[in-house]
């Protein structure tokens, strides 16, 4: 443990909280595992993208957007495939 830093404090595993959070968007573990790598990229790249009030809260924020654009995604790539092979 590092100096400075009181025991009392309980182990938080962000990505295990991000994963439960994923879970109720998606049972496919690919998606949710990139949702959760997408979120803490973005968190830290940019922490200004975290919205003001608690940092959980502003996480599961950040992920629910995502989620939403990445599922959309996948719902319009499984729509146009078929029409796409059929072109080809």
């Amino acid at each position: 443990m590092e100096p400075g830093v009181s025991r009392n404090i309980p182990e938080f595993y962000l990505r295990d909280v991000l994963l439960v959070w994923a879970g109720h968007f998606t049972p496919i573990e690919q998606v949710r595992d990139r949702l959760v790598e997408m979120t803490i990229a973005l968190a830290c790249a940019d922490p200004d993208r975290l919205e003001e009030g608690p940092v959980d809260l502003a996480l599961k924020r950040l992920l629910c957007r995502l989620a939403r654009r990445e599922l959309a995604g996948l719902n319009d790539a499984q729509h146009h495939a078929p029409a796409e092979a059929a072109l080809a």
